[in-house]
This record gives structure tokens, C-alpha cells and sequence, in this order.
């Protein structure tokens, strides 16, 4: 298969499924959501990697050669709902779980990316990309010519309000990622030091 995932942590899944159930039974934010409460057992698929960078790891192109992996996440699905949980890298602990768009983004863009690249010559490992402190996570296709589904983006909405989510590939995802960063930079630099008179004297 031109699309492969990366083999996840053998527990993993058990972890997340416990995970879910005693969230079902405890007082929870999400108690009012189909899938917190349904008697079944949903549907856990096969995890991603999950990889992250910082503002100092961008600074330049050659940044997706900096990430750091963090962990796997999972795709909950139960009679149309669907969560997003997250485990460390060994697979032992559960560290989130999350509902909305970003779970059914996610979703799309790896039902897209399967359907467009499962039978593309090249082959294509999935991965996951966040990058926190620019608002932007996107699905990750890592082969020798890497591309890049942004499912998360402050910078420019992935999808407007009232449409749905229309996955595609970011060609100039690796460029705008770089002058996000500088841009960013550079509004840190702008920004007032902090009032240390006014500290010492509260």
C-alpha cells in the first residue's frame, strides 16, 4: 500500500478505551455527548503519530527535520460521533481526549489522503503535525515528497462558517509555515517588558 501507518503501541488502544469508559461513569464536561454515554463499545482506529515543533525549531525550511514525537492519537467514532484521544509515545497513559471539529477534521483529511494517495506510486507514512503556538496542526504525509493537509489553521479558516471541511494538500504549507514563525517573532518583540516597578511594589 502506497499509504501505510506506523505500527502503534501495543496497550495503546486498551488505555484509550478505558479512558472513554470511565469518562462515561464520571461527572464529566462530556457527559451530555452520544459518545460518553452509549452503551456499545465504539470503534477505536488505528492510531497516528503525533509530532510537535516549537518556535525555535522553525527557522527555516528544513524544519519538519526538527519535530519532536510526543505520542499517538486515536479516532473514537460511535454512531456518528467522533473524538480525538491522545496517549503518550510508550502508549501507557492517557493524556486527552477531544471533541469537534478537530476530530472531524482530522477525520476527513485522512479519509482524503487515503483516497487520493492509496494508490499513488509513492509511498506515504501518516503522521500527525502540531505546531501550538501558531494555532496549526495538519495531517502529515511523509515520503519523498512530503505534503502537508492542514486540518487546524488560525492563520486562514479551513473551513467557513456554515460549510463543510473541503480537505486539501497545502502546496506552500513549508513557506507559510516559516513566515508564520517570523511573524511571530517579531510581534514577541513588540510586545512591552513587564512593569517590574509595579511587580515589587504589589
Amino acid at each position: 500500500m502506497p499509504i501505510t501507518r506506523t505500527q502503534g503501541p501495543s496497550g495503546g488502544a486498551s488505555v484509550v478505551s478505558q479512558a472513554v469508559i470511565h469518562l462515561r461513569r464520571s461527572n464529566t464536561p462530556f457527559g451530555h455527548l452520544h459518545l460518553m454515554s452509549a452503551p456499545v463499545q465504539p470503534k477505536i482506529t488505528q492510531p497516528l503519530p503525533l509530532y510537535s515543533l516549537q518556535l525555535d525549531d522553525i527557522v527555516d525550511e528544513d524544519f519538519p527535520q526538527r519535530v519532536r514525537f510526543v505520542g499517538w492519537r486515536y479516532l473514537v467514532i460511535d454512531s456518528g460521533s467522533i473524538a480525538a484521544a491522545d496517549v503518550g509515545p510508550v502508549g501507557d497513559k492517557f493524556h486527552r481526549l477531544m471533541h469537534g471539529r478537530h476530530a472531524a477534521y482530522l477525520m476527513s483529511a485522512v479519509k482524503f489522503a487515503e483516497d487520493n494517495f492509496g494508490t499513488a506510486t509513492d509511498d506515504y507514512k501518516l503522521r500527525i503535525l502540531e505546531i501550538p503556538v501558531l494555532y496549526v496542526a495538519a495531517l502529515w504525509l511523509l515520503g519523498s515528497d512530503d505534503k502537508f493537509i492542514p486540518f487546524l489553521d488560525a492563520s486562514q479558516e479551513v473551513a467557513q462558517p456554515g460549510s463543510e471541511f473541503a480537505p486539501q494538500i497545502d502546496e506552500s504549507f513549508i513557506f507559510r509555515i516559516v513566515e508564520m514563525a517570523n511573524a511571530k517573532r517579531d510581534s514577541m518583540k513588540k510586545q512591552p517588558p513587564p512593569d517590574t516597578d509595579r511587580e515589587r511594589s504589589n
